[in-house]
């Protein structure tokens, strides 16, 4: 009926409102990992283990690089953990040809990423070959590329802080607030939300400032504090 239609338009409209623009601004190529990683298919699930530990990479093509991406399948971290569940130690000496995915799937290097996630959900999985227009793997993606790239600005902020080693290092990894908050609402967050973010690394900046300056004191020769102390934050960054 009509009243049905329309209120699944209204329920389409109201998820639209909900999506995360960075899928629709961002392509594949932009996170993908370059110089993808193949093995042969007649090489053993330990070989395959290794070469992915030494990599630290989570997936190897299987087959010769230059096959198109429908004649090469793909192996996994996950892949291996079952072989070692499902047959022990002595399906390491297998080959990887006899667990590796058929057919490989596959994302075009110049989608944008809600293509590679779309993919990745409806089929259940977290590795996609990324081919050029000939149908070449020039590249990967998984879901752990799509959260790094995602979350790296924010993140990297806090774990800059934290790790600062001096002054200089501090001042650079507060100088990327601005970059952030401009992130943050270009995604969505209020101004409170940003506030918040800012607010907390405030603090984080301070704590470590504080922490220097003990270290400081200590070199100069002034000793450790002469008793216990605590640094308070005031005003607006105090409040959050």
């Amino acid at each position: 009926t009509w009243e049905q239609l329309s209120g699944s338009l209204q329920n389409e409209a109201a998820r639209s409102q909900n999506l995360d623009p960075f899928l629709f601004s961002r392509r594949v190529s932009d996170i993908m990992t370059p110089a993808p990683k193949f093995i042969a298919r007649t090489a053993s699930v330990a070989e395959a283990a290794q070469t992915m530990s030494r990599e630290k990479i989570g997936s190897l093509f299987v087959g010769p690089s230059h096959a198109l991406s429908h004649d090469i399948g793909i192996m996994t971290e996950r892949d291996v953990i079952g072989v070692i569940a499902r047959e022990g130690a002595a399906g390491l000496a297998k080959p990887v040809s006899d667990f590796a995915s058929h057919p490989l799937q596959t994302v075009a290097a110049p989608a944008f990423l809600y293509r590679a996630v779309g993919r990745m959900t409806r089929l259940g999985i977290r590795h996609l070959g990324v081919i050029d227009e000939t149908g070449l793997i020039v590249g990967a993606i998984s879901a752990r590329d799509l959260l790094k790239s995602r979350m790296s600005e924010p993140v990297a902020l806090g774990d800059d802080i934290d790790t600062s080693p001096d002054v200089v290092q501090l001042g650079k990894a507060w100088g990327t607030i601005p970059a952030v908050a401009r992130s943050l609402l270009g995604n969505g967050l209020d101004g409170r939300q940003i506030a918040a973010v800012i607010a907390r690394e405030v603090a984080a900046l301070t704590r470590r400032a504080s922490l220097m300056a003990q270290e400081r004191l200590i070199n100069e020769g002034a000793g450790d504090p002469p008793c216990a102390f605590t640094i308070m934050i005031l005003g607006s960054a105090g409040r959050g």
